[in-house]
């Protein structure tokens, strides 16, 4: 079994906690759009689709370095 290090860990829990926040920006966005707020509703929405992306990277390369880690 892989040794897990504190600098994995918290990294992982950052692009984990980086998709819970897209995700609560997604969901602001589309209750503003209920309102009629619409400038502010597609800014939530950019602000979501912003973590998501960086969420996914941020877990892609971590999954890429524990791979290379393994070789």
């Amino acid at each position: 079994m892989a040794k897990i290090d504190a600098k994995s860990v918290i990294v992982c829990g950052i692009g984990v906690v980086l998709l819970g926040v897209s995700i609560y920006f997604f969901l602001l966005g589309v209750s503003l759009m209920v309102d009629y707020h619409v400038a502010p509703s597609l800014l939530a929405a950019a602000i979501g689709f912003a973590c998501l992306s960086a969420s996914i990277t941020l877990l892609r390369s971590w999954i890429i370095s524990r791979a290379v880690e393994k070789e």
